[in-house]
């Protein structure tokens, strides 16, 4: 029997910026496919606002990706000059950032994430707000289905969700529900799982064939090579916005001031340790299991995950 294996991942984060005018005002000064050189990284220009007709109409947005002097694709600057975006600019980071090493340590190999500080500091850009942010946890198990048994087990395990406990089995589970995929002869044995809250905003969770999404859709093998799992390949992925990530900071302050604080949040999401409580945070408050019997157990999804 093969070893039980877990990792998690940073695999979305969007950041909202609090954009300085003189920025602005320096890139138009370039147009499109410039690139503008700073120390150990590069501002290349994908979209300098004027469209195909390249007309003289005053310009709303640049759009830059910002490139690593290694080569690597950081991700993907959306400068604004609107009084819709009330000078604010976002960041949206490269899917294979978190999946490239950028070096290795005591703890194990590291990702560029913590990059974007420095180009915070040369851009002199501050955050508004982290817009949004999704964690996975990969395992090489079949995560879908050690989920549904714990669901169908209404003898043994009480089922609390979305902080409810789910008291008629027959009853259908609101803001919960599962996707099967199907070819003409016959469906897919286990469906891909949709957890929420009422809020289109609130926190979210998907399980799902991440190694079957992978060969059939994104063609992001370098997740495989990153977590170093090539035949089996399961992912329960969660998504927090702004008002969450506010509530999160504000909690794991009380544990340790620097935690809580908005200017670390992106630099700590290279930490293990600070991924799992961001991890805990989110799934704890959707979907969790006590046990019937005497002990009274809690089941969260993270031992599911890593049990």
């Amino acid at each position: 029997m093969k070893k039980k294996k877990h990792i998690f991942n940073v695999d979305f984060l969007k950041i909202c910026y609090v954009q300085p005018q003189n920025l602005w005002d320096y890139l138009q000064n370039f147009n499109q496919n410039d690139f503008i050189n700073y120390d150990c990284f590069s501002l290349q220009i994908i979209d300098d606002g004027r469209g195909k007709e390249e007309n003289d109409k005053p310009r709303t947005k640049i759009v830059c990706n910002v490139v690593l002097d290694e080569g690597i694709k950081l991700g993907t600057f959306y400068f604004n000059n609107s009084n819709k975006m009330n000078g604010k600019c976002w960041f949206v980071f490269d899917n294979k950032t978190f999946y490239t090493s950028a070096g290795a340590s005591i703890n194990g190999k590291y990702n560029y994430i913590s990059c974007i500080g420095w180009v915070e500091q040369v851009l002199n850009l501050k955050i508004n707000n982290i817009t949004q942010c999704d964690v996975s946890c990969d395992v090489n198990f079949n995560i879908i289905k050690k989920i549904m048994d714990y669901i169908k087990n209404s003898k043994e395990y009480t089922m609390y969700y979305n902080g409810n406990i789910i008291h008629d089995d027959a009853r259908k589970i609101k803001n919960f529900g599962e996707y099967f995929s199907r070819s003409r002869a016959k469906r897919e044995r286990y469906p891909s799982l949709y957890m929420g809250q009422k809020n289109n905003d609130a926190i979210s969770i998907k399980v799902y064939n991440k190694l079957q999404e992978i060969e059939e859709e994104s063609g992001k093998t370098y997740i495989q090579e990153w977590n170093v799992m090539s035949n089996t390949m399961y992912r329960v992925e969660c998504s927090l916005k702004n008002d969450d990530i506010k509530k999160f900071l504000e909690l794991a302050g009380q544990s340790l001031y620097e935690w809580g604080n908005l200017e670390s949040f992106t630099t700590l999401l290279g930490m293990e340790q600070y991924l799992h409580m961001v991890w805990l945070y989110t799934t704890d408050r959707v979907l969790y299991f006590r046990s019937k019997g005497g002990n009274k157990e809690v089941i969260t999804l993270t031992d599911l995950c890593t049990g």
